[in-house]
């Protein structure tokens, strides 16, 4: 009897952006980018990028990555407005598989958070570089440093 190998897993990544969380913010339109991505363990997850809350402080002033499982991640939503996206295919895995593994190691509480930048949409960015994924994104404010991705 003839068995069909597995198919080949399926990934996407899509960035995604809403307002900001700040009544501030909102006077000047300013949006908050992450990203949802599905790698190739098939795990959906939401990537994104602000400044640190360690249980019961105020802000740390560090730019940190927060990686959760699923749909929704606390104020970030799969179903948030889509500024890009790779589509869903096993030919863009090896990059999914990227910014998954940049964000697992992305080093929180050594960069400055900054409203103006490096933040979210930096983070966004900085990801995007390290999966090779050939994104174009606004620019808003101070770009994180290519020396962390040995540029």
């Amino acid at each position: 009897q003839h068995v069909a190998p597995p198919a080949p897993p399926q990934c996407f990544a899509q960035l995604k952006d809403r307002p900001v969380d700040d009544p501030r913010a909102a006077l000047v339109d300013a949006q908050h980018s992450f990203w949802y991505v599905q790698g190739s363990n098939g795990q959906q997850e939401i990537i994104s990028g602000g400044p640190g809350f360690p249980t019961g402080a105020p802000s740390t002033g560090y730019l940190d990555v927060f990686i959760g499982l699923g749909t929704v991640s606390g104020p970030n939503n799969a179903g948030d407005n889509t500024v890009w996206s790779t589509g869903l295919s096993s030919a863009v895995c090896s990059e999914v598989n990227s910014l998954e593994s940049t964000a697992s190691v992305f080093p929180n509480d050594k960069i400055t958070y900054m409203y103006k930048g490096p933040n979210s949409n930096s983070l966004a960015h900085y990801l995007a570089l390290a999966g090779g994924l050939n994104v174009s994104l606004p620019t808003v404010g101070t770009r994180l440093s290519d020396s962390l991705l040995g540029r």
